[in-house]
Order: C-alpha cells, then structure tokens, then sequence
C-alpha cells in the first residue's frame, strides 16, 4: 500500500521511538470520568511551572496564573507529550514571548505510538476533561473570551469538541494539520467550535485533513508537499516553523 496515508498513520511510530505494543494501547469508553489519571494539565508563566489541579476551587487564585495575560492552550496529538516534539517547539515560543500563561494539555499516556487509533478513540475523554478544566477556571475568574486553544494533528479536533462540554464559546481556535486517518465526522474540527477557527494546512490530503475546517484556512506552500522536506512524516511535523 505505497502512499497509504491510513496505513502511514498506524505505522508513524517508525517515525517516533517507543518499547510499547498494540496491546499496551488504552481505549477509554464514552462514558468515561473526570478527571483522568493520563490528563494532566501544566501552566507556564512568568517562568515558572505548575501542575493544574482544577478540583481545588481556589486554585487559581493561588496560582502562578497573570490575569494580565492572554490565555493559550496547547494540546498535542498522536505521539506528544509536553516535552515531546512537535508542539514542545511551540510551547517554549510562547514562554520566551512573555506575554502569554501557556496552559498545556498532556494526554500522551492515551495516544502514544503505536496507539493511533486509540488516540482518535480518546480524543472524547480528553475534550470532556478540558472542558470541565475550562469550566472550573472561568467560575474561579479565567476570561474565557481571551483564550486561544491551539492544537495539532488530533489535538486540533480536541480543541473543537471541547465545544461540547461547556456552555460558553472559545474564542479562538488555531489547528495545526488537523489529523485526517479514521477520524469520525462527528469527531471532526469544523468552523462552529469557536468565534474563530483557523487552520493551517502543511500535509492536507496524507495525514492532515483536506478541504476547508474553519473560518480561515491557510493552505502553505499549497498546503500539501512541503519544500526540503523528505516525506510526509517531514511535511506534518513543519507546521510548527510556519506557526512559531
């Protein structure tokens, strides 16, 4: 199957190092709780870390968090983590910048290589445990109209159905080559997940979903073969350079 972009999507682990097998993969059921044990979420500001615990009411309060500053939300896809490439690129632009609190959204226990299609499987219980997140730090005084929700690959279908678990609308979405391989349509990011929704398109048509999935799409370089860059695996990892 040369070219096969569902099967280049099962085997993207040959791309990124992992001792797991098909039968380590967790598949969490729809109707599964909040909070998740394998989604954690961190806070970068003012150069400093801290683990989220959105149980505590007054946790915010307490936080490193600047209520001077914008709010950006990073979710990674299949094979991330917070300190995993591509999007650990992204997060330190945003530190060094100054003038964000970066809230990372780490489900990489729950989407790993080679657990793609549990990854997709997953992306639900990750939405629905950030949208309680996002809740919980709106009452606690978070300006929800201020917070952009940038993802890549499924993190960026994250980003949108976390539309579903709360009763106010994200401002902004940024999606990074929302992922195409074996997503639902119901699952897929689409223009009514935010205020604003843009998408940037580097790799449409193999791994990255073609055609239009927000109010504004950018289409580099023509959105689907990337300069200097050997295979698609090269091509879906580059949206990071055109972000930053």
């Amino acid at each position: 199957l040369p070219n096969n972009p569902v099967k280049d999507a099962l085997f993207l682990h040959n791309f990124v190092s992992s001792n797991l097998t098909l039968q380590d993969c967790v598949y969490r059921p729809a109707n599964s709780q909040c909070p998740d044990k394998d989604v954690s979420y961190i806070l970068y500001t003012k150069g400093q870390k801290a683990v989220v615990d959105y149980t505590q009411t007054d946790w915010l309060r307490q936080s490193i968090w600047d209520p001077l500053k914008e709010d950006i939300m990073l979710i990674h896809g299949y094979a991330g983590g917070d300190n995993e490439l591509p999007m650990v690129v992204l997060r330190d632009a945003y530190i060094r910048n100054g003038s964000y609190n970066v809230w990372i959204v780490d489900w990489g226990r729950l989407g790993p290589p080679p657990c793609y299609r549990a990854g997709v499987n997953n992306m639900k219980t990750v939405a629905k445990c950030t949208g309680e997140l996002l809740t919980s730090l709106r009452t606690a005084g978070l300006p929800t109209d201020r917070l952009t929700c940038v993802g890549h690959s499924l993190g960026s279908h994250v980003c949108g159905l976390i539309s579903r678990y709360v009763n106010f609308r994200i401002h902004r979405i940024v999606a990074l080559d929302p992922a195409k391989p074996f997503i639902p349509p119901g699952s897929r990011l689409s223009s009514g997940n935010a205020l604003a929704v843009h998408v940037l398109h580097t790799n449409a048509g193999h791994y990255g979903g073609g055609g239009r999935g927000g109010h504004v799409d950018f289409c580099i370089n023509g959105g689907r073969v990337q300069p200097y860059c050997e295979n698609a695996d090269s091509e879906y990892f580059k949206i990071l350079k055109f972000t930053v």
